[in-house]
């Protein structure tokens, strides 16, 4: 199986900083490639070092952990670490509570290819110049992590769908009153 891989970020409209952190390897950690990409949460409250301290995180754990092959479980026990990580940097660093991030993680292997994500940063597979969204929105996680970052990701995701919402309005009926 060949395999392109592209990435880009963007500050996005509303910001001026960039908040994305991004990691691409390719045959480390037991894998063909391990792709990781934050985009962080919080603006002034730190977002660019909470998405940094994610991607840091879970390629260490990946890189440290001795297993090999793409499992999900595996990128969830790298997920809860960052998690961990991200919040006690906020908790040490009184000016960065509040952050947070996104993340999307990517794990091939044999063209097999576990993915993992948590908010609202989504991933794309593009085929035959077609791209095909392959992740959902996640509000909720099967994970047990600190409420305070839990209730964060939650809130953000909730946030940005009624945001969203706010912009699309509903069609007018046909054949009556608006």
């Amino acid at each position: 199986m060949r395999l392109k891989i592209a990435w880009a970020t963007d500050p996005g409209l509303e910001r001026e900083e960039n908040e994305d952190s991004v990691m691409v390897w390719r045959n480390k950690a037991g894998l063909d490639t391990l792709i990781v990409v934050c985009d962080g949460m919080g603006g002034h409250a730190a977002g660019q070092h909470a998405s940094s301290i994610a991607v840091k995180t879970v390629t260490k754990v990946m890189a440290e952990d001795g297993q090999e092959g793409p499992d999900v479980d595996r990128l969830k026990r790298a997920l809860k670490q960052a998690n961990t990580a991200v919040f006690e940097a906020a908790h040490e660093n009184p000016d960065w509570s509040g952050m947070g991030s996104t993340m999307v993680i990517a794990a091939i292997r044999n063209g097999e290819c576990a993915l993992l994500n948590v908010g609202d940063s989504p991933a794309y597979l593009i085929r035959n110049r077609e791209a095909k969204l392959i992740s959902r929105d996640i509000v909720t996680i099967d994970l047990r992590l600190p409420d305070r970052v839990t209730v964060r990701l939650s809130a953000a995701a909730a946030q940005a769908r009624a945001d969203a919402l706010k912009e699309k309005k509903p069609p007018a009926k046909k054949g009556g009153p608006a």
